[in-house]
């Protein structure tokens, strides 16, 4: 697979910089493919396969969390706001971590 954009566009991974690489894994909304083929550039299938199975996890986990967190703190108002707070800075970094948005999964 070639880079498809930045300074190495058109390059292939297998040509990059490990430390290049690394990095790349750090880019929030890469898109899944690359992330793919990025971690197996890096020799990391396994991680490859739980980003993958984490994209399909960390939606339930944020359900059962906000969930959990309404029954908790229904009746209060303040609390309740920064329950909702907190589940948008959840979400993104899932968002960030996985290379997936909401809508996606």
């Amino acid at each position: 697979m070639r880079m498809p954009f930045g300074q190495y566009a058109g390059e292939r991974l297998d040509d990059l910089d490990e430390s290049y690489l690394d990095w790349l894994l750090t880019v929030p909304n890469l898109s899944p493919k690359l992330r793919r083929e990025v971690c197996r550039q890096l020799f990391l299938q396994d991680r490859a396969e739980w980003l993958e199975s984490a994209a399909c996890v960390l939606p339930r986990i944020l359900w059962q969390w906000i969930t959990a967190m309404q029954e908790r703190y229904g009746d209060d108002g303040a609390a309740c706001e920064v329950v909702v707070d907190a589940l948008a800075v959840l979400e993104q970094l899932c968002s960030e971590f996985t290379g997936t948005t909401r809508a996606e999964e």
